[in-house]
């Protein structure tokens, strides 16, 4: 709906590069826990801006689906938000990745309603909830390397297992900002800003057991935005 596997590959995979890129380095990085912190949650943003195209080609890349109060399945809704938010859970030593799309009702919208308490919130439709490496693996597998930009290109391909990736080019790795989720929302009409969003923290053994069922089940696929 709204993007082809072709257009996707070609202008969907540098954005979703970049947010996989993001999203390992926090991975990579050392927690504080480490270092006598283990009390603290970490919580990062990222923001990427851009229309609402750019989330339908996220969505084709990840084979993602969502519906959301009032509106058609899969739509781009405006003012509405996708996001990645990873979660690392310290006892078990794992990570985790949720997507998500949170949109106000077509009613909320229209009359114009805030959005905070002690108002109703945005409906929120949880598309996916996997292992990070899962969830790497199949980014690794949707995006078109060809179509990526450097230096980001050399960074991403280091990700890749070494029996399938690509002849590389020399080039300075790419560097990331922060703990990392991701958020896509739509500004104004037709305009959908890609909010790469980063909530990381410790996750405990409650928050996994209320975890909302994924809409659809990720799979690694052959298939991904710029």
């Amino acid at each position: 709906l709204g993007s082809i596997s072709n257009a996707s590959r070609a202008y969907g995979s540098h954005g979703l590069a970049y947010m996989l890129a993001a999203l390992d380095q926090v991975v990579a990085q050392p927690r504080l826990a480490d270092h006598g912190q283990s009390g603290a949650a970490q919580q990062t943003l990222l923001g990427m801006f851009a229309h609402d195209f750019n989330v339908l080609y996220t969505r084709r890349l990840l084979e993602a689906s969502w519906v959301t109060s009032s509106w058609n399945f899969d739509a781009a809704v405006t003012g509405s938000s996708f996001g990645l938010e990873l979660h690392h859970d310290a006892s078990a030593g794992t990570w985790h990745i949720v997507g998500f799309l949170l949109a106000a009702s077509i009613e909320q919208q229209r009359d114009e309603v805030p959005l905070t308490p002690p108002h109703e919130p945005p409906d929120r439709a949880v598309i996916f909830d996997e292992p990070y490496d899962d969830f790497k693996r199949r980014v690794l597998g949707a995006i078109d390397f060809d179509c990526v930009l450097e230096p980001l290109r050399s960074t991403v391909l280091r990700m890749v297992p070494s029996p399938e990736a690509p002849a590389q080019e020399d080039s300075s790795g790419w560097q990331s900002v922060g703990l990392a989720g991701f958020a896509g929302c739509i500004i104004g009409a037709g305009l959908v800003g890609v909010l790469l969003g980063i909530a990381v923290g410790r996750v405990s053994k409650s928050n996994h057991g209320s975890a909302t069922t994924p809409m659809l089940k990720g799979k690694a696929t052959n298939q991904v935005w710029r």
